[in-house]
């Protein structure tokens, strides 16, 4: 889940707001892994 959340992330981040290419980037793992376990460690901090 992790190198999934980090390869959709960086694919789109410098084409968009970070703080929005991130949230997509979560919300397009959750869909695959609910638990929280797989991406409430990862938070955006700063610009």
């Amino acid at each position: 889940a992790t190198q999934e959340l980090m390869t959709e992330f960086y694919k789109k981040w410098q084409q968009s707001n970070k703080q929005v290419t991130f949230r997509q980037a979560q919300q397009l793992i959750r869909q695959k892994f609910d638990h929280p376990f797989y991406w409430g460690a990862f938070v955006m901090i700063g610009d």
